[in-house]
């Protein structure tokens, strides 16, 4: 990949990894997270690393279609 691609693939990810830990922050009880919609196929490791970085007790499950994250609460709020 180029320097273009992979710049770009960071920024979506930074912003990914800022609006998942906002919505965890308002849904305190929050366990499992289903989202439907295309995942750009350049996106998904990119984005499962990010996942297991911030939220290393989750189980995530990426698509192309579908996004599945299970995570440990009270883990994961601490590591945001």
């Amino acid at each position: 990949m180029n320097n273009k691609v992979l710049l770009f693939l960071a920024e979506h990810v930074s912003i990914f990894q800022y609006d998942l830990s906002q919505l965890i922050q308002q849904l305190k009880q929050f366990t499992f997270l289903d989202i439907y919609g295309r995942i750009d196929g350049q996106k998904i490791e990119p984005y499962r690393s990010m996942i297991q970085r911030c939220f290393p007790n989750s189980r995530v499950n990426i698509q192309i279609r579908r996004l599945c994250l299970w995570f440990d609460l009270l883990y994961s709020i601490h590591s945001i």
